[in-house]
């Protein structure tokens, strides 16, 4: 999910010392919406927002601002 929505996991794993991007990971791991998220990933579109349903989607986009932010 991180590639497809262009989080920069360098950015992601500086916030908080890394523990944000811990808790991120533990969070994908015991992900209540699996199947959703599997539908997600393999549909065809390209870059996109993180999905609504998922439990990162606040901080993959903090981490899209905070890359692009940083790119300018």
């Amino acid at each position: 999910m991180m590639q497809l929505c262009e989080v920069d996991s360098a950015t992601a794993a500086c916030i908080d010392g890394g523990l944000a991007f811990r808790i991120a990971e533990t969070k994908c791991r015991f992900c209540l919406h699996e199947a959703a998220c599997r539908l997600w990933l393999d549909s065809d579109e390209g870059p996109r927002v993180p999905p609504d349903f998922c439990p990162n989607a606040e901080f993959f986009r903090l981490c899209q601002i905070s890359d692009k932010i940083n790119k300018h």
